[in-house]
């Protein structure tokens, strides 16, 4: 039988569980969005995609700076996509496969221009370089033809 002292303790102990559970998200939703990475989709534009979903704001365009194979590129405006915490930035001139993609992004001081999660965390200042993400050189080595004629080779 559960005595009244053995009773706030189990009450206590199941009040200090149920906080924890409630807070620790709590907390670690107020992580801001960081950026996952970034591509060139297949009507030309660029992707962007963040750990978050992203609420976009009208006039956030002006906050990128984009770079096309080291060439400036204008971004006409940003759009939200299927996926939840991509973005798309829409360029004046499509962007072709292949090419290297330099965006620096500037968080505006104005807060009613700055994207941010569904939580309401802004987007910091981020730059993004294609070329520093690109995976080494994994071409495979040139093979050649053995052309003796040894006896543990070609017979």
């Amino acid at each position: 039988m559960l005595t009244v002292k053995k009773h706030n303790r189990i009450a206590l102990f199941l009040a200090i569980i149920f906080m924890i559970m409630v807070l620790v998200p709590a907390v670690q939703a107020e992580q801001p969005p960081v950026l996952v990475g970034a591509e060139i989709s297949n009507k030309g534009d660029v992707s962007i995609t963040f750990d978050q979903a992203i609420v976009i704001p009208e006039g956030v365009h002006d906050q990128f700076t984009l770079n096309l194979d080291g060439s400036p590129a204008t971004v006409t405006g940003v759009e939200k996509t299927n996926t939840v915490g991509k973005i798309k930035l829409v360029l004046d001139a499509k962007a072709k496969s292949g090419q290297t993609i330099f965006i620096d992004y500037v968080k505006s001081d104005d807060p009613a221009l700055q994207l941010v999660s569904d939580g309401g965390i802004a987007v910091e200042s981020f730059t993004y370089d294609s070329a520093a993400d690109a995976p080494e050189d994994l071409t495979p080595p040139a093979l050649t033809a053995d052309s003796q004629d040894n006896q543990a080779g070609n017979p």
